[in-house]
């Protein structure tokens, strides 16, 4: 039998199809495979299936009784059925009905009928068919919803609900589609309108565009119309309103009011409004919940589909929303005239939403208060809705003063910052400052500068090595007199952090001086917090990694004292990749996860980040790819979603180096490339970064045996200041030593290995980024310079160091180059045999190709016997990564989805899946999915073989 599975397709469409049409379409095309496949049915169930098809039969002899149509029925049903798994014997088959909500009757019966028998059949045997049905929820008719519900009570059967597309991903679809800088702002509004659907991405995209509520925010794309005002395309929402206009006046009301009160509501809500009686509303609303629009669960109606709520919203002309929406304020209100504060927000947001039907003073306030309690509680993207409506209800009233307005700015600035949503935030900081300026106030003018300078360090406005203009904040600084200290401490530590950007470690950490010393003075936790962490800041670049630790643990303490959540988070976010420099990695392990559920809790993605970027130098540091695979994916949704951008150079690097030590150098160098790709971590990666990828770069092909030109490598190291590298630049110089240790290079290592042992000098163990255990690589450098002594003595450090650190995979590459260097010495070659068979088992086992064959290089000169390792492999001689790669496609990933979750490029993920398909034989994707779930590969470990 031949393992490529045969593919059938049937459609299904909207307006009155013939019978049995997308149940034909897949016969045709079984037939047209099999042609004599008819021949091994009994005469009877043949002909029923060629009268289905619309084929010429034979007309039957006068005397034979025509046959009731409930048998000819299901005659055709077993016939159909038999006719399935007939061919399935020859090849297996993988049968697709496509948009099966317009399936109709006949072919429904037919196909739940098949469904039963080849479960009845599958109970004694497994048997070669997959049936993929697709189908809308939001269209789905109850008789369609009734059969399906069937099927899944067949043990054969599951239902996998496929998500649209992720923010991210409808980013760059934004993008895709001509639309540059796409807002956080205008990406979730979006996504909530259309819930990741491309082709109603790029409706919803066209409406907002030919309405004018596209606007440039900082240069930044956003949206004037909220998600529920997006009108969604015809052919989606005029399905459904087709089955709101069927029902009576009284249930398409309901609907209407209740898609204006949320995405679910209570009876309670409803009678507030309604102008009917109880029983009659509680009849209306049985009847939507017959016809599959909303149903019930603890008290509360919800509907069925967000679509359904939307097409519902949509189709009440803007007058009569915004009247309701007041009506519905004034019931709430009213209902909780005792408990208001409780429901401000609520309240505040009917109210935006009414226009000018609501009173603007009123508004005002609703939405200024509601935008305060959503900030206390990181609600931040409600927190910034709430205070643009404060300005819209304030641009109505006309009553409100100009630093109120300039204030009014400030918060939603404030509140986008801390949504990472980089162009509503520099729009408002713009306006606010604008503002402040205009009625002389000069600290709330700081207020605007300082955050100014944060937000564009923290998202990826600058690259490493550039330095912002403060000349403003400068001035405001100057300006500030002794009783704004606090204002003055805000300003040192953003200017702190501007001059740790712009690669001048000395001065930031004298101006953070200054700011912790106000904090001191002040007796103020907060200050003191923010100070100790640019303290830290500027401590870590010049390699002064346990001072940093020290400040970080200092600033974490502020924050516990203050109460503050968000500066508890920040500071726990930078304590991880300090103590991975340090070796102390069960540490690494315990902060990590305190961090990131405190970041998780304040949504601060942008921190997130940072112990994610730590775990896969961790990770990569004990030779745990999978794990190292998983956090870097992890650090890059943090990335993308914040726009943080200094994550990257820690995170892209580890997860390179790690895949090269495997042999995968064509997916190293694709995370190498992410890391410099304008916009996928810094707008302008700059000349440090890509400085530092080509070394790594050279790296690669000496690994894959390429000898290095050494002229190149030593243009880029002069892109870093000096003999002593900084902490970013610290691995640079490391793999210039792993280079120069490949190729015998001892002049390029005498160029690289100072700073090294400078590092070294200041307690930093491993560097962070590509990861090497630095007395290691000191030990090759001195080796190469041929002291053998002292090479010896970093060797054994590097073993102990890595040790206790647990970095199994450091300790082996620690003893395989002790290994190498006692080779050459007849009398330690014994010893220098222990070494290689303990490292030559770890690089075994991780299955760390790239170290195997330099092992074995040194094995063939101490005549040692191969080490065996009895490691997973899977069928067809599939690798990890190919099957990592068919799973998604069994997902029903695109290629370019595909890359974006593995970090790979475009190009590699078309080579795997080109070699895939050649080892397991098949030719397309459809096939390529029933081979995952015929080995059982969708399972975690699932199909490995040994």
């Amino acid at each position: 039998m031949e393992r490529e599975a045969l593919v059938a397709v049937g459609n299904c469409y909207e307006h009155a199809p013939p019978a049995y049409l997308p149940m034909a379409q897949i016969l045709d095309r079984l037939l047209a495979q099999f042609p004599d496949a008819m021949d091994t049915l009994d005469k009877s169930e043949a002909e029923s299936i060629r009268q289905m098809l619309g084929l010429t039969v034979s007309a039957p002899p006068e005397s034979s009784p025509e046959p009731s149509p409930d048998s000819a029925r299901l005659k055709l049903y077993l016939a159909v059925s038999r006719l399935l798994m007939l061919c399935a014997a020859r090849r297996p088959l993988a049968i697709v009905v496509e948009d099966a909500h317009w399936m109709d009757s006949a072919s429904l019966e037919l196909l739940t009928s098949a469904v039963t028998a080849i479960s009845d059949h599958a109970a004694s045997g497994p048997i070669p068919i997959v049936a993929f049905v697709t189908y809308r929820p939001a269209d789905l008719p109850p008789r369609v919803a009734s059969s399906l519900a069937r099927w899944e009570r067949q043990q054969i059967c599951s239902r996998v609900d496929l998500g649209g597309l992720t923010e991210m991903e409808v980013a760059v679809f934004i993008r895709g589609a001509g639309y540059p800088k796409p807002s956080h702002q205008l990406v979730a509004t979006i996504t909530k309108a259309t819930r990741g659907n491309p082709l109603y991405v790029q409706e919803a995209l066209r409406y907002l565009d030919n309405r004018g509520a596209l606007v440039r925010q900082s240069g930044w794309l956003a949206s004037t119309l909220s998600a529920d005002e997006i009108q969604l395309p015809g052919e989606v929402t005029d399905a459904i309103r087709e089955r709101i206009s069927g029902l009576d006046p009284a249930c398409r009301n309901v609907l209407t009011m209740g898609a204006l009160l949320g995405d679910s509501f209570t009876a309670e809500s409803l009678g507030s409004l309604s102008e009917g009686g109880d029983e009659d509303l509680m009849v209306a609303l049985e009847r939507c919940s017959n016809e599959g629009l909303v149903t019930y669960s603890d008290g509360r109606f919800r509907f069925s589909h967000p679509l359904v709520r939307h097409a519902c919203y949509a189709g009440a002309i803007e007058p009569r929303r915004q009247r309701m929406h007041m009506r519905i304020a004034e019931m709430l209100e009213k209902r909780w005239a005792d408990a208001i504060d409780e429901h401000i927000p609520e309240i505040a947001r009917h109210l935006i939403a009414a226009g000018p039907q609501a009173d603007a003073e009123r508004a005002l306030e609703y939405a200024r208060e509601a935008g305060e309690r959503s900030f206390k509680v990181f609600a931040w993207g409600d927190a910034a809705m709430f205070y643009e409506g404060a300005l819209e209800a304030a641009d109505r009233w006309g009553g409100a003063s100009p630093r109120d307005r300039a204030e009014l700015h400030f918060q939603a600035g404030i509140s986008y910052h801390r949504d990472l949503d980089v162009g509503p935030c520099r729009h408002h900081l713009e306006q606010a400052a604008g503002g402040f300026r205009e009625v002389g106030d000069t600290k709330g003018l700081g207020r605007a500068f300082a955050l100014q300078m944060r937000s564009q360090i923290t998202q990826a406005s600058i690259a490493y090595g550039e330095r912002l203009d403060i000349e403003a904040a400068e001035q405001a600084l100057a300006e500030l007199g002794s009783e704004d200290d606090e204002l003055r401490a805000e300003l040192l530590c953003r200017m702190s952090q501007v001059y740790w950007t712009g690669r001048q470690p000395e001065r930031a950490r004298e101006v953070a001086g200054e700011a912790l010393a106000l904090g001191v003075k002040l007796k103020n936790p907060g200050i003191r917090s923010d100070a100790r962490m640019s303290l830290g800041l500027g401590a870590v670049q010049m390699l002064d990694v346990q001072e940093a630790v020290e400040h970080w643990q200092g600033a974490l303490g502020d924050a516990e004292e203050k109460g503050d959540v968000w500066q508890r988070g920040t500071a726990l976010s930078r304590i991880p990749y300090g103590l991975v420099s340090l070796g102390l990695f069960d540490e690494v392990e315990a902060v990590s996860t305190e961090a990131k559920k405190v970041l998780e809790l304040t949504h601060d993605w942008s921190a997130y980040s940072a112990p994610c970027a730590a775990t896969v130098c961790l990770q990569a540091a004990r030779g745990n790819s999978g794990k190292a695979e998983e956090s870097a994916q992890e650090a890059m949704l943090a990335i993308q979603r914040s726009r943080y951008p200094w994550a990257g150079p820690l995170a892209l690097p580890a997860l390179a180096g790690i895949r090269a030590l495997k042999g995968e150098f064509a997916e190293a160098a694709d995370a190498l490339d992410t890391l410099i790709e304008p916009g996928m971590v810094f707008e302008d990666p700059g000349t440090a970064a890509r400085a530092s990828v080509r070394i790594y770069k050279a790296l690669l092909g000496a690994y894959g045996g390429e000898a290095p030109d050494v002229a190149d490598l030593e243009r880029a190291l002069s892109r870093f200041s000096g003999r002593v590298p900084d902490f970013a630049s610290l691995p640079s110089f490391g793999a210039m030593v792993e280079i120069a240790g490949l190729g015998g290079l001892a002049g390029l290592a005498d160029q690289a290995s100072p700073g090294l042992l400078y590092a070294y000098g200041k307690g930093i163990v491993f560097t962070v980024g590509w990861v090497f255990c630095i007395p290691r690589l000191v030990g090759v450098a001195v080796a190469l310079a041929g002291r053998q002594d002292e090479a010896e003595r970093f060797f054994q450090e590097a073993i102990a160091v890595t040790g206790d650190a647990g970095a199994k995979l450091e300790t082996a590459r620690a003893c395989l180059d002790y290994s190498r260097l006692l080779a050459n010495d007849k009398k330690r070659r014994d010893e220098a045999r222990e070494l290689l068979e303990r490292a030559r088992y770890v690089f075994e086992d991780l299955g760390m190709q790239t170290l195997t064959d330099q092992a074995a290089s040194v094995a063939d000169t101490l005549e040692a016997a191969p080490v065996k390792v009895k490691g997973p492999s899977y069928p067809d001689r599939l690798s990890e990564r190919e099957v990592e790669v068919l799973r998604l496609v069994a997902r029903g990933h695109t290629n370019q989805h595909i890359a974006d979750e593995l970090i790979l490029s475009h190009k590699t993920v078309a080579r795997h899946l080109s070699n895939i398909f050649v080892k397991i034989d098949v030719d397309n994707r459809a096939a390529a999915t029933a081979y995952v779930f015929e080995k059982g590969l969708m399972r975690d470990g699932g199909g490995i073989n040994g």
